[in-house]
């Protein structure tokens, strides 16, 4: 099996939309953090109630490397698509059914246990889909191409952000505050399950990749990756998730916590305005990640991260 001249346009979509979908379910969470932080506690304070509310998404961060090593060993053990598949249902499922849960004044502390339960699911799923979506795209595509082709699985996630920044101030501007708070917080999780059975369609017909194709034809394929990964590349592993644990603080500080406390602080100030206030800085991370990947494929022999003079 030989790897193609090109990316198809359908596998191309399929994870980019999923990927859409997945950051757009993920930050619209954030996004309404005042609003859910009143329906799902005691009330109390709008800022104590946020604060509250950002515990719950702290949560959904943390447990997001444990969601990679699941995933990453679905799709090492059982392929790249399968791991596409589930990690699209693990967060749009629970993302739907943020939108039906009762609130506090109806279920009182079991609605904001439900709501925990949900949001360490999303995080499960979150954790493998950005890694898997650009795994694909890059086994997918031919060596000379793959950091472009990688970079757009980061340009994905950025429109999923600012997607989940303009449908929530869009509905900021559209509804009264009454109105948010007594059902229009429900509608942004609602319309995830639009796209839930379209991006499942389009994953379940993706071909599995040139690359593990292969590791099956040769009958290569480790029966406990995850172990592999303990025993051969702890290091590595934990060097990785620290990381990535101060690069998201940063990256949700900037893009909703932000933006919640704008909206506590500045309240002669246009709602809608203050959620989307972020949006042009989102999408140049997006940018700049194109960019990146093009780079790396010109460089390819180069490292992108760390710039500096060698000499041959």
């Amino acid at each position: 099996m030989e790897i193609k001249d090109h990316i198809v346009s359908r596998s191309l979509f399929a994870c980019v939309i999923g990927n859409i979908l997945e950051w757009y379910e993920f930050m619209v969470f954030g996004y309404f953090a005042g609003v859910l932080g009143q329906v799902f506690f005691e009330p109390s304070s709008p800022l104590v109630g946020m604060f509250k509310i950002f515990g719950i998404f702290a949560v959904g961060v943390l447990v997001r490397p444990l969601g990679g090593i699941f995933l990453g060993h679905i799709g090492d053990r059982w392929g790249r698509k399968s791991a596409l598949v589930v990690s699209m249902i693990l967060m749009s499922v629970p993302t739907f059914l943020i939108g039906c849960l009762p609130t506090y004044a109806t279920l009182g502390a079991f609605a904001s246990i439900a709501l925990l339960v949900i949001r360490i699911l999303q995080g499960l799923a979150m954790g493998g889909e950005y890694a898997g979506a650009m795994v694909y795209l890059v086994e997918k595509s031919q060596p000379a191409k793959r950091g472009w082709y990688g970079s757009i699985a980061a340009l994905s996630l950025v429109i999923g952000m600012a997607l989940g920044s303009f449908v929530s101030g869009l509905l900021h501007a559209l509804l009264t505050e009454q109105q948010l708070y007594e059902w229009g917080w429900r509608i942004p999780f609602f319309i995830s399950f639009l796209g839930l059975v379209w991006g499942l369609y389009l994953r379940a017909t993706l071909d599995e990749t040139v690359f593990f194709y292969n590791l099956q034809q040769q009958k290569a394929i480790s029966k406990f990756p995850l172990k592999d990964i303990f025993t051969q590349s702890k290091s590595v592993l934990v060097s990785t998730v620290i990381s990535q644990y101060f690069l998201g603080v940063g990256m949700y500080t900037m893009t909703v916590f932000y933006a919640n406390y704008a909206l506590n602080l500045f309240k002669d100030l246009d709602k809608a305005s203050l959620l989307l206030i972020n949006t042009p800085g989102v999408l140049c991370i997006g940018l700049a990640g194109l960019i990146g990947g093009k780079l790396s494929d010109c460089w390819r022999n180069k490292k992108m991260l760390v710039c500096r003079d060698t000499e041959s």
